[in-house]
């Protein structure tokens, strides 16, 4: 007799004995033992009839990147925009998620990052991606009193486009927003200080991307029958295709854009000639700077300088439509042989002239890299170059000492600190999208906007360079 069988036979007696023992007074709560008893008895017998319990197989691993270096410093970056849909047997082990559609600005930011040779002199090596984060709410010190960050807080943009819409006489405007923290803070923070500035509010509509149609009709209904000719919309990238999607459907035109930085440069957005209706539209963006060497060094990355990196291996598809694998051939992709040439590429991968959130990769790498070179010249008797094993000597919390306090002048001309918030200072770009050849939009810089000057002077604007709502060369 095995041990489980035993058990049930211990167990089957045991109900028995509580049975034959109850006496009279206590015949009903002998009952609901013996009740209760039984039920546990059938429980363990059917799980050892059906086997084994349902049992975790392992932790799936992550695709991850890292290299020998100096200095590992932990980076997250999107750069695929989707997973491929995979249905799982819950029999065996799966296979690690495929992602999918990725563009060419994201594989720019990892590569930039992944080769830190070309911004600091620090051997750096750290894991990949592209994420920036301007919710106000990560300046909260108490919930995140490590969180620093090199683009500015959506508290001063929120305020800025209040003030924009009130610099141009709109006082009667829809606002659009992403049904996440990025846009209802945003836009709770918009509507307040817009009604401070006497303007007024005829909508506010939430929408994301993963709401049915349905309710996007819903959204573009509302947008149709209002009265407001001026829309604010404070919008993820990712949430805003949807609603312009159906927008082009329906060739509802006419209005005049305010956009949040998420999307006022999107260059997805810009290519596609059917949302021409975009004409026009301004809103703040995060400022673009050059980063010197860049371009040269973006066309000189090559798969076969790191033969075991298959991110690197998928970047060289995606840019050439071709494969190193023959089986997939069959999918309409040529065979990649190695002598394609990035020269030769003109795609968002090799376009250098918009150089955003890429700048802020870059910055917040050299703020680091600062941080560091300040701890060790700090601690001049533990480094020295000869000591290899320096990195063990120093906690985290050594080197966000001197994070909180840098200040220091970029390559490209930014000057970069922190407040006490871990904010930096909040400079924006107005845009103005204007059109181009081949009937697509591109953006102008019309103007600035610094936080840190008084009031009277944070508007630098070159209004008779605008365009507006269908090209138009007046003010809507």
């Amino acid at each position: 007799m095995d041990g489980s069988a035993g058990s049930h036979t211990q167990e089957t007696q045991l109900l028995l004995q509580v049975t034959d023992s109850c006496s009279v007074p206590a015949a009903l709560m002998c009952t609901r033992m013996a009740q209760w008893t039984t039920l546990l008895l059938l429980m363990r017998t059917n799980a050892v009839m059906m086997g084994p319990a349902c049992r975790r197989h392992g932790q799936a691993a992550l695709p991850q990147l890292s290299e020998e270096g100096d200095v590992i410093i932990g980076g997250v970056f999107s750069i695929h925009r989707t997973t491929r849909e995979t249905i799982h047997s819950f029999t065996s082990k799966p296979h690690s998620p495929s992602c999918i559609s990725s563009a060419g600005h994201h594989w720019r930011v990892w590569i930039l990052s992944h080769n830190c040779s070309i911004i600091c002199s620090w051997t750096f090596s750290h894991s990949f991606g592209d994420h920036f984060a301007t919710c106000a709410c990560l300046s909260n010190r108490n919930r995140f009193p490590t969180f620093f960050r090199t683009v500015p807080s959506d508290y001063y943009q929120s305020r800025a486009l209040a003030q924009l819409v009130k610099y141009f006489g709109w006082t009667w405007v829809g606002a659009v927003r992403s049904d996440s923290d990025y846009g209802n803070n945003g836009m709770a923070t918009f509507i307040e200080a817009a009604q401070q500035e006497g303007i007024c509010i005829e909508y506010s509509e939430a929408v994301y991307r993963t709401y049915p149609r349905e309710k996007i009709l819903q959204s573009v209904e509302v947008i149709k029958k209002g009265t407001a000719r001026v829309i604010v919309a404070f919008l993820a990238l990712g949430d805003i295709i949807p609603l312009f999607q159906e927008m082009a459907l329906q060739n509802v035109t006419g209005f005049q854009w305010v956009g949040s930085e998420s999307w006022i440069t999107a260059s997805r957005l810009a290519d596609n000639q059917d949302y021409g209706f975009l004409t026009g539209s301004i809103g703040f963006a995060i400022g673009k700077a050059k980063l010197e060497g860049l371009k040269e060094f973006l066309i000189s990355v090559h798969p076969f300088q790191a033969p075991g990196n298959d991110l690197l291996k998928e970047f060289w598809e995606t840019a050439f439509t071709c494969s190193f694998e023959k089986s997939n051939n069959s999918a309409g992709k040529t065979l990649c042989i190695g002598s394609e040439s990035l020269n030769e590429v003109k795609n968002e991968y090799t376009d250098i002239t918009e150089l955003r959130i890429t700048n802020k990769v870059y910055t917040a790498v050299y703020a680091v890299a600062h941080s560091l070179h300040l701890l060790f010249n700090g601690h001049s008797s533990i480094y020295s170059s000869t000591n290899s094993s320096y990195g063990q000597h120093f906690a985290p919390e050594q080197v966000l000492k001197y994070l909180r306090n840098i200040n220091f002048t970029a390559k490209t001309g930014e000057q970069v600190s922190f407040d006490a918030n871990g904010d930096p200072v909040a400079r924006y770009e107005l845009v103005n999208w204007q059109l181009a050849e081949k009937g697509t939009l591109q953006f102008k810089t019309v103007g600035l906007y610094d936080a840190s000057l008084p009031p009277d002077r944070r508007f630098i604007m070159n209004q008779g360079n605008m365009v507006w709502a269908e090209g138009q060369l007046q003010v809507v």
